[in-house]
């Protein structure tokens, strides 16, 4: 008794610092994970949910209805304030897309098959039926709407044309994407581009003046293999950087060929440089891509600090990593890799980092924030652990776990890892900065309905099919919730000697089972020190201030436990 009051002293004392979590939005229905997105700007969120043959609910109340005649439609939706204030219904009989925040406006980008209908309301209908065919086309699509979701302006696309990332600078904006499965050209106004190979999936970059969005220029870039464009930024010098994958052996653009890893049967990932005259500056080729149609958060994701050096966040399908033709790293246990880079301004390779996994599925953490001094992933492990360096630092390999790696900006040394929610069945969809420092999170429950027992804010809140938008805090740990009753026993089994102890001091750690890590936590929750290789009784210099503790032991086979420590 006395064991279990003393577990709840550390949660109360705790829970005046802040929360972990916050402001829980709640989408019900069966959604595509891989597509749902959301952005925001200084006051607003937007999100773009997918519903997959189902009825969509946002906290209860009915927002959208797929037709049983269609597949998949989209929701817009604001939110101010954390509560929703508007949505809008994008409805054919497939419809895929992403949002872009770009000049202040709302860029949806996608394309459709069928009627394609906007809150009831017939926008485009279906081209004709090709002879052979049961539907028409896929076809592209561009709206753009202000803050307060009006539309100001749509652009419909040919078949098999679909905007992918859009961006703006010096008075253009530049879009870019797939096309060529259809036809091996693209009109934009009288701007007309062609794929000199007749590759079926070519990608295409134009330039749209900014006031009446008509097309001024345009260039078809890739290869004899079917390519796809992920990722652009566009520098303060007007630069432009272009990331996807291709399965061309050679990366064509404008006069310049460059080698690549992919072929006919496997992408690999590319990346361009192009200055303002439309030169390439460097270019660099890397396993794996995963194919020339990658979803929103299946692709890698590209992040741009202040001085111009790229973080990459990338998985590899095959045990080995090649960069430029050269193998820069090869499984130990033939796996898959989760793979970190970091490149400078001018396209040098400054560091890397490798993790592998325990199994064959995929990991991918798709997302990246510079924090000061920390790069930030996040992303999620497909029923796989995650290792580093023999370290097994994501042991769950029975859900998908959706989770963080904090890693040095400069150097890359790897900082910390830890789950959104411990124990909870999640697929990352979507995160983005606050400027508090928290981030909006949006998990898609894929667990058992077990998951995140004991944690407050999700319990009895999980459904199937249910997906959750909320602020989190990941400064805040999940200290004790997700406990079970062996965990609890545990404290029994550890010894702190001294504690109370006094600054200067060493402290010795004691216990009847093996530890793996021990993490120093302030009584505000923030990590200060992470130790490993720890045996059954190691020595720890503490020269931290005098105040409380919180000591995490992750152990041998019963999960992490908490010790408080007093330092005098």
């Amino acid at each position: 008794m006395k064991k279990i009051i003393f577990i709840f002293c550390i949660l109360n004392y705790l829970n005046g610092y802040g929360q972990r979590y916050d402001h829980l939005n709640i989408f019900d229905g069966r959604s595509d994970s891989y597509q749902n997105q959301f952005i925001r700007d200084e006051k607003n969120l937007y999100s773009l949910l997918n519903v997959y043959r189902d009825s969509a609910y946002l906290n209860n109340t009915f927002i959208a209805n797929v037709e049983k005649t269609n597949y998949n439609n989209m929701v817009l939706t604001k939110f101010e304030n954390n509560k929703a204030v508007k949505h809008i219904h994008f409805g054919s009989y497939e419809t895929f897309g992403r949002i872009h925040l770009v000049n202040d406006k709302i860029w949806v980008t996608g394309s459709r098959q069928g009627d394609f209908w906007i809150d009831g309301e017939l926008k485009y209908p279906s081209a004709p039926i090709p002879d052979g065919s049961v539907r028409d086309y896929f076809r592209g699509f561009i709206l753009i709407y202000d803050k307060d979701l009006n539309l100001e302006r749509d652009i419909m696309l040919g078949a098999e044309e679909y905007v992918k990332v859009v961006d703006h600078h010096d008075g253009k904006y530049y879009i870019a994407g797939n096309y060529g499965l259809r036809s091996d050209t693209m009109t934009l106004n009288n701007v007309t581009i062609r794929d000199e190979y007749n590759s079926g999936k070519e990608m295409f970059l134009f330039t749209l003046n900014d006031a009446t969005f008509d097309a001024e220029s345009g260039i078809s870039f890739g290869g004899p293999g079917r390519e796809g464009l992920d990722r652009m930024h566009i520098d303060k010098e007007g630069n432009i950087i272009l990331m996807g994958s291709t399965r061309s052996g050679g990366f064509h653009y404008e006069n310049s060929v460059f080698p690549t890893q992919g072929n006919f049967a496997l992408s690999s990932f590319f990346l361009i440089k192009i200055d303002r005259r439309g030169e390439p500056v460097y270019f660099h080729s890397f396993d794996t891509g995963e194919g020339p149609d990658n979803p929103n958060n299946r692709a890698p994701d590209l992040t741009v600090d202040e001085d111009g050096n790229l973080y990459i966040g990338t998985f590899g399908r095959v045990d080995k990593f090649k960069f430029d033709g050269q193998i820069l790293h090869q499984s130990t246990n033939n796996k898959v890799l989760l793979v970190f880079m970091c490149l400078s301004k001018n396209g040098n390779l400054r560091w890397t980092k490798f993790f592998e996994s325990s199994g064959p599925a995929g990991s991918i953490f798709n997302k990246s924030n510079i924090l000061y001094d920390e790069i930030v992933f996040w992303g999620y492990s497909n029923q796989t652990k995650l290792i580093y360096e023999g370290d097994i630092f994501q042991p769950n390999d029975t859900i998908q776990v959706a989770g963080m790696i904090k890693l040095d900006k400069n150097t890359g040394a790897f900082r910390s890892y830890q789950d959104i929610v411990a124990g909870f069945g999640s697929r990352l969809s979507d995160m983005e900065p606050l400027p508090n420092g928290n981030y909006m999170t949006w998990l898609t429950w894929y667990g058992h309905s077990g998951d995140a027992k004991g944690e407050p804010f999700f319990e009895n809140k999980k459904k199937p099919n249910s997906s959750f938008i909320f602020e989190f805090n990941p400064e805040i740990p999940q200290l004790v919730s997700t406990l079970d009753e062996v965990a609890i026993d545990s404290f029994t089994e550890i010894n702190i000697i001294p504690n109370p102890i006094q600054k200067e001091s060493k402290l010795s750690i004691q216990t009847n089972e093996p530890i793996k890590t021990i993490e120093i936590y302030d009584i505000n929750g923030r990590l200060i020190e992470r130790i490993s290789a720890v045996d059954e009784t190691t020595t720890i210099d503490i020269n931290h201030s005098p105040g409380t503790y919180i000591l995490k032991f992750q152990m041998e086979s019963q999960g992490s436990v908490y010790k408080k420590l007093i330092i005098q």
